[in-house]
C-alpha cells in the first residue's frame, strides 16, 4: 500500500510491509499520517466523503495490485459539504471505473448521473468491487484518547432476533466480528460462540501478558454483580487474580490492561487481510505489557498488517530496522525514510538501535 498526500500536509510516497513502525520526533506528522490514512479509507466505504485532499494509493487484495486515485474538494453549491472531482480505480493499468467531470465510466459503460459525495466503492456493485469494499472495511484504528476505552468496556447487551440463537445473525464470521462496532465484552462473548479456538487463544494471550491472572471468562452480569439493574442477557468478560476469590469485571481493571486486552482481541480477529493502525501503543502501559507487544504481533496471521507509532526504546529495539519508517517534517512536507536505508549504517555500531535513532539527524532534526 502506498499513501501520498492530503490537502494540507504532503507526505512522501511510502510502501508498507506486514509490520511497520512509524518513528520520529514529536510533531513530525506520525499521528496525522495515521489519521489521514484511516480517514481516507473510511470515507471510501461511508455514506459520503468527508475530507478534502488528493490521494494516490496502491493496495493489494487477493494478490492483485490496484491503483486508486481520489480528488475531493468543497462542494461548489455548499462549501461545508464535499464533492468528488475525480476518481479512478485501475487493475493492471486497465480502469475498472473512472469519474471525470461528473461522468462515471464503469466497465466501459457511461453511468447515469450519480451522487458526487459518494465514492464508486459505495455506489457500484459487482463481485470485484464488493470484495474490495469488504477488504477496506477490515481496516481498524486504535487511537487511545477520548472515550475509546469507555466505549469498549461499557456494560452493554447483545440482542438476538432468534430466541435459540445467542449470536446476532449478521455476525457469523471472524471477519464480521472484527469490524462490528460493539464493546469488548460482547465481542468476547460472540467469539466464544462462533470460534471457540480463537476465543481460547485470546484468553491464553491475556493470561500470558498478565501472569497474575489465574482465570478469565465471559460471565452473566447479574451473576457477578447481583445489584446491577441491567438486562439479563448482558455478558461481561471477567478475570480472577491470585488471592482474590471473586470475578473482576473488566470495566474495573486498569486502563493499561484494558488497552492490551483490546489489542490482543484485535490481533486475533485480524484475518484474511485485516489492517490494524495503532497510535502510541505504549501510553499508560506497564513494562510487562509493553514487552509483550512485539511477541503478540509476531504471532499474528501473515496476511494481516500493522502500522504502529511508538517512542518507546523497547518497542523500537525489538522491531527490525527494515520495518521502520522515519518521519522528518519540513514545514508542510513530511519526508519518510525507510529503515532499510539505515540498516547497514546502524549495523556498524554496537549501540542499541534506539540510541542510534535518537542521535540520527533524521530524528533529532525531525522538524524544520
Amino acid at each position: 500500500m502506498e499513501y501520498q498526500t492530503n490537502d494540507k500536509f504532503c507526505f512522501d510516497i511510502v510502501t508498507f510491509a506486514q509490520v511497520n513502525l512509524l518513528v520520529g520526533d514529536s510533531g513530525t506528522g506520525k499521528t496525522r499520517f495515521l489519521n489521514s490514512l484511516f480517514n481516507f479509507f473510511t470515507q471510501l466505504v461511508s455514506d459520503k466523503v468527508l475530507f478534502n485532499g488528493k490521494w494516490d494509493v496502491d493496495f493489494e487484495s487477493n494478490r492483485i495490485i490496484y491503483n486508486y486515485k481520489l480528488y475531493v474538494t468543497p462542494s461548489v453549491k455548499t462549501p461545508r459539504e464535499k464533492m468528488i472531482v475525480s476518481e479512478t480505480l485501475t487493475k493492471n493499468e486497465i480502469a475498472l471505473f473512472r469519474r471525470e467531470n461528473g461522468t462515471i465510466t464503469w466497465n466501459d459503460m457511461i453511468m447515469p448521473k450519480l451522487s458526487s459525495d459518494k465514492t464508486c466503492f459505495a455506489l457500484l456493485e459487482d463481485d470485484e468491487i464488493g470484495a474490495l469494499y469488504a477488504d477496506i472495511k477490515k481496516i481498524i484504528a486504535r487511537r487511545f484518547y477520548g472515550d475509546e476505552l469507555n466505549k469498549n468496556f461499557q456494560l452493554g447487551t447483545v440482542v438476538s432476533n432468534a430466541p435459540n440463537n445467542p449470536v446476532p445473525p449478521h455476525i457469523k464470521t471472524i471477519e464480521n466480528l472484527a469490524v462490528e462496532p460493539i464493546d469488548f465484552h460482547n465481542k468476547m462473548y460472540i467469539l466464544q460462540q462462533i470460534s471457540p479456538n480463537n476465543y481460547k487463544k485470546t484468553v491464553d494471550f491475556i493470561r500470558s501478558a498478565f501472569p497474575f491472572i489465574i482465570d478469565a471468562s465471559v460471565q452473566n452480569l447479574v451473576k457477578v454483580m447481583p445489584n446491577f439493574q441491567g438486562a439479563l442477557n448482558t455478558h461481561v468478560f471477567c478475570i480472577k487474580e491470585y488471592n482474590i476469590d471473586k470475578w473482576i469485571v473488566c470495566n474495573n481493571i486498569s486502563s493499561g490492561m484494558q488497552k492490551l486486552f483490546l489489542l490482543i482481541l484485535d490481533t486475533i480477529l485480524l484475518q484474511n487481510g485485516g489492517i490494524l493502525l495503532i497510535d502510541e501503543y505504549e501510553n499508560s502501559l506497564g513494562v510487562s505489557a509493553i514487552n509483550f507487544f512485539p511477541d503478540l504481533i509476531a504471532s499474528a496471521s501473515q496476511d494481516c498488517q500493522f502500522i504502529i507509532t511508538s517512542h518507546h526504546p523497547y518497542i523500537i529495539n525489538r522491531i527490525p530496522i527494515e520495518s521502520w519508517k522515519i518521519f522528518h517534517r519540513d514545514g508542510m512536507n513530511v519526508h519518510i525514510t525507510s529503515g532499510i536505508d539505515l540498516k547497514e549504517k546502524y549495523s556498524r555500531s554496537r549501540q542499541d538501535h534506539f540510541i542510534q535513532l535518537i542521535n540520527d539527524p533524521l530524528y533529532n532534526g525531525g522538524i524544520q
